[in-house]
């Protein structure tokens, strides 16, 4: 069978859930419900979201479509056929009656106009190999030309990199909050989020999580620390040009220590740490190791204990 579906399929959607509850997504309704569209027929939807962004007043909706496959298995024309889907999902869903009433809380949120669709690659370890296919597979995606008046959807696209990037960033907030006894919130600078007053929130918008950089402020009585997740390139070069970028979002201060979080970390990059060091000689500044992970974490996995 292709897909993994089932019971791990179903396992595969709670899961994807769980790695976005952590920053501040939360579910509505139920996992993998039949409703109906505008058009009178049903759709099925694996989770239905939430979550608040800067971007707009209101909470952001969206559509999370779980696939848990085998690389063998993967192809262009599926990847297209489940965009173009969820694609018309959206639409008739926005527009149904039925729909809209059955989600209360959907009335309180901004047009559902945005899925994701998160792929997890299943026999990992082919992934790292097929990873560079992937990219070119999305490449060759042919986006919606239909008239503007009908609305524009958003949807994203993630694989096992981007879903174990942000295992390996919730691991690193975690561990730093218990260190610590902060408070961590994440940091919108006016660049990212169309040149509108910095943004703190809990929440970590669709947009942020294909960053290379992520920002945070850490906080506790008084005490504040600016913390930048870094998922870039990894030498002396970069570390220069990121060094402006944060200059840019106004994230350089003196009387605040910098942390820097490095995914990703090799040989390489230890020998030109004191060069990294140096570009950041004129403020409190250290740099931290996260984690880079090859599979689920424990702690996603034991939801099929639950």
């Amino acid at each position: 069978m292709p897909e993994d579906q089932g019971v791990n399929g179903t396992i595969w959607n709670k899961e994807a859930a769980k790695i976005l509850s952590y920053f501040g997504w939360n579910t509505i309704g139920d996992y993998d419900m039949d409703v109906m569209g505008q058009d009178e027929k049903k759709y099925g939807l694996d989770t239905l979201i939430k979550y608040i962004t800067p971007l707009k007043t209101n909470e952001q909706s969206v559509i999370l479509e779980a696939k848990r496959y085998e690389t063998k298995n993967f192809n262009k024309s599926l990847l297209q056929d489940w965009i173009d889907r969820l694609d018309k999902k959206l639409i008739e869903l926005r527009n149904s009656e039925g729909f809209m009433g059955k989600f209360p809380e959907l009335q309180d949120c901004s047009v559902l106009d945005t899925g994701i669709i998160a792929i997890w690659f299943h026999d990992i370890q082919n992934y790292a190999n097929y990873h560079s296919k992937f990219i070119e597979i999305l490449k060759g995606i042919k986006v919606s030309n239909r008239p503007r008046k009908v609305g524009i959807n958003k949807i994203f696209v993630i694989d096992n990199s981007i879903i174990l990037k942000l295992c390996s960033l919730n691991t690193a907030i975690d561990a730093y909050k218990k260190e610590h006894q902060y408070e961590i919130e994440f940091y919108y600078p006016s660049i990212l989020i169309e040149d509108t007053p910095i943004v703190r929130q809990n929440a970590l918008t669709i947009e942020y999580v294909f960053s290379k950089v992520i920002l945070a402020e850490a906080k506790k009585e008084g005490i504040k620390e600016n913390l930048v997740f870094y998922f870039g390139e990894l030498n002396t070069m970069a570390f220069k040009l990121l060094r402006n970028l944060l200059a840019r979002c106004s994230f350089l201060e003196q009387e605040k220590p910098l942390t820097l979080f490095i995914y990703d970390e090799d040989d390489e990059f230890r020998k030109i740490e004191p060069d990294i060091k140096r570009v950041f000689e004129d403020i409190t500044f250290k740099i931290r190791s996260m984690d880079n992970l090859y599979d689920l974490p424990a702690s996603i996995k034991n939801i099929i204990h639950e």
